[in-house]
């Protein structure tokens, strides 16, 4: 092709603009490259386009050039070249058909833009995403996210897990298709979060065998500048599991305290039986006890009865014998009665009102006998 005005001023725009530029024949072979071209890659001028481009003996793989020549009005294609210095280059080559007056297609012009940058921020993103995403589906929680209207529009693998649904299954619904009734109204201030909130709140599910679950869900909201809520983002937690240890907690608190109360029951009921035990052991061995004296008490009494109506003369000293075994036997027998009001007096007074006149005289009436 011959060098005209137009490609003249066409290249040196684009060396202001820091563009390559150049312009190749039917046979490949450069005509025209602007000083942009020329600093990066060397002067092509004269040479075949793929060996000065591409190092090799053919046409590239994905050629512009040539899609332009098969009857394309542009292509382009982004390719790995190397400048003059070695390095590794991605450029975006784009290519447009040049013709004559005659409107028959004579070459084509390429522009090239350097993308290497844009390939490398590309490529760290990719890496970061794909490290997030490995990091995301290793997380033990469900990690989700929830359009404005609280359809799912992303879910880790935990979800699966946790609801039982495919994960493409999840994404075609909301949450709220998988919420127990009585818990939607949370689902509703949750939808209503305001910016720079967290919602935190425990929510009840059911799976796909229609058994509830439990989970705890803390998300945050996207916002756009007028504050309207774009998405919502969060984690939920499986909590089924320690809800029922909950549950089974509470019920074994409840069965313990009970059995607390049964065995309070059985102590009282063996201490009152072991009392009454005692009280019948006790009550054996003061009758045994009380035997005894009696019959002494009884002897001598009816000794002296004789005694006393006996015409014949009396015995004073042994009837002065015999009143103080008698005396002395009396005497025992208090004492074992005493013991036996002591064992079974009662802890508790009982308060009445009474005469104090009356009282005395009935305690006087009763101790008369013991008074000397």
């Amino acid at each position: 092709m011959v060098e005209s005005a137009f490609t003249e001023r066409l290249g040196e725009v684009l060396d202001h603009a820091g563009l390559m530029y150049w312009e190749v024949d039917r046979d490949f072979r450069v005509t025209w490259a602007n000083e942009t071209f020329k600093r990066r890659f060397g002067d092509p001028v004269g040479h075949v386009c793929y060996l000065q481009m591409g190092c090799s003996d053919s046409l590239c793989p994905e050629c512009p050039i040539e899609k332009v020549f098969e009857g394309a009005q542009d292509a382009s294609a982004e390719l790995v070249r190397r400048d003059l210095e070695g390095r590794e280059v991605w450029v975006q080559h784009t290519a447009v058909p040049v013709k004559d007056d005659a409107g028959q297609l004579i070459g084509a012009r390429g522009f090239i833009v350097d993308i290497t940058d844009r390939k490398r921020i590309e490529q760290a993103l990719r890496e970061s995403e794909q490290a997030l995403r490995n990091l995301i589906e290793q997380v033990p929680d469900t990690i989700f996210t929830l359009d404005r209207e609280g359809r799912f529009v992303f879910a880790n693998a935990e979800m699966e897990k946790f609801l039982g649904y495919p994960v493409r299954r999840i994404l075609e619904t909301s949450l709220r298709d998988h919420t127990l009734p009585e818990y939607q109204p949370l689902l509703d201030e949750m939808m209503r979060l305001k910016p720079e909130t967290i919602w935190d709140e425990e929510i009840g599910l059911r799976d796909v065998q229609g058994n509830e679950k439990f989970a705890r869900i803390r998300c945050t909201g996207l916002f756009d500048e007028e504050g309207n809520l774009l998405e919502l983002g969060g984690v939920m937690r499986d909590r089924t599991v320690r809800r029922a240890l909950e549950e089974e907690l509470r019920g074994s608190r409840g069965a313990l305290v009970e059995k607390i109360k049964i065995i309070d029951e059985l102590y009282e009921h063996i201490v009152q039986s072991g009392k009454f035990k005692a009280i019948e052991q006790h009550t054996a061995e003061v009758a045994h006890e009380l035997r005894q004296p009696l019959a002494i008490v009884g002897g001598f009494a009816r000794r002296l009865v004789k005694q006393l109506n006996h015409r014949g003369e009396s015995d004073r000293d042994r009837q002065q014998q015999y009143l103080d075994i008698i005396i002395t036997e009396v005497q025992r027998l208090e004492r074992i009665l005493d013991r036996l009001i002591d064992y079974t007096e009662r802890g508790s007074v009982y308060l009445q009102r009474v005469n104090p006149n009356d009282l005395i005289d009935y305690i006087l009436q009763i101790t008369s006998g013991r008074v000397q």
